[in-house]
């Protein structure tokens, strides 16, 4: 008898961790890698931006203006990506038995929070920025607000590279507590 509720216990606690196992593999798992691919695709984005302001001497208001239609086009373009990775983390919510909500959290911030900035340029457009696709419109805000700067094309490019520099710290510092609350569900679901 006792024989018997030992074996179904251990059974029990098999079928406990497989379910585990399975929420990792089918939600969590494909909820980061959404993530991970929108990250990247920011990063390489974001490093594009600054090679393109690196090779101007100057940033004139043509050349803003070629930026700002760059990253309109980048934000159009990857906006299934940024919206996937929110969808697949949503996902979790519904889950009893583990609180997903700083994963969740943590990957909604990531594309939502305002970046912060430094010079008054930059500390003006992150109040003009709105919630959606946040790091673009932080550096769409910058680039517009320089556009009608009276400030002359060096300073435009300082405060340019300023904002991008700022835009990418953002990115990577959101990044991280992504990847922390991940590793925090990962160690639950999967731990034995």
């Amino acid at each position: 008898m006792i024989e018997i509720f030992i074996d179904r216990l251990v059974e029990l606690l098999k079928t406990k961790q497989e379910n585990k196992e399975k929420l990792f593999a089918n939600f969590v798992q494909p909820a980061y890698e959404s993530f991970e691919r929108a990250h990247q695709r920011y990063i390489e984005c974001f490093q594009e931006y600054q090679k393109f302001l690196s090779t101007q001497t100057e940033l004139n208001a043509n050349t803003i203006r070629e930026l700002l239609v760059r990253l309109r086009q980048d934000s159009l373009w990857e906006q299934n990506i940024r919206q996937s990775a929110i969808a697949e983390a949503e996902w979790l919510t519904d889950s009893h038995r583990y609180n997903f909500i700083p994963f969740i959290n943590a990957i909604k911030n990531y594309f939502e929070e305002p970046v912060s900035g430094k010079t008054k340029m930059v500390q003006s457009a992150i109040d003009a920025s709105m919630l959606s696709n946040s790091p673009r419109v932080f550096l769409y805000n910058v680039l517009t607000m320089l556009l009608i700067s009276t400030q002359d094309e060096k300073m435009r490019k300082r405060v340019s590279k300023a904002g991008l520099d700022e835009t990418i710290k953002h990115l990577q510092r959101n990044r991280l507590i992504v990847q922390k609350e991940y590793l925090a569900a990962k160690k639950y679901l999967l731990q034995r």
